[in-house]
């Protein structure tokens, strides 16, 4: 048994779930080989999210499995300058953080007058990563993603 994690009864009674260090190997095995772009020797990660959740620990034997280096920050108030100092190569997190940093930017972005800029942003980056998915990116979207990029992203 490598641990117990519970749900928060959210749904009904609170129930725990046991894992094995055997469920975490495989796992990340399993992601290394699905993930060799992003899970490599010479690839960094911050981690941001509490070891306490199932998916930190994921992370974590994910990147002793696949030689990742992994910075820890203690605290996600000083996540922007901790990204800044270490300069990860990819970040693994739950939907609901990208969520927070989504409409955080969209607010300061609207509460300075940039709405329009940032939800353009926002529309070419999707389209641009649906294009570059599909295996072509067309030329005048790639020229607004490289706009972005330097304005906004």
């Amino acid at each position: 048994l490598a641990t117990i994690i519970y749900t928060s009864g959210t749904t009904g009674r609170p129930k725990g779930c046991e894992l094995t260090h055997g469920n975490f190997v495989e796992l990340a095995v399993n992601a290394a080989a699905a993930l060799p772009e992003v899970a490599h020797p010479g690839a960094r990660t911050i981690m941001f999210l509490p070891l306490a959740h199932v998916f930190a620990r994921f992370i974590s034997v994910l990147c002793v499995t696949s030689g990742v280096t992994v910075a820890h920050t203690p605290d996600v108030k000083n996540l922007l300058p901790d990204l800044q100092s270490f300069r990860p190569s990819f970040i693994l997190a739950v939907p609901r953080v990208f969520e927070k940093v989504y409409n955080s930017s969209m607010l300061k972005a609207e509460d300075a007058g940039k709405g329009r800029i940032f939800h353009d942003a926002a529309d070419t980056a999707v389209g641009w990563s649906k294009a570059s998915t599909a295996g072509r990116v067309p030329f005048l979207l790639a020229c607004r993603h490289r706009l972005f990029d330097k304005l906004v992203y």
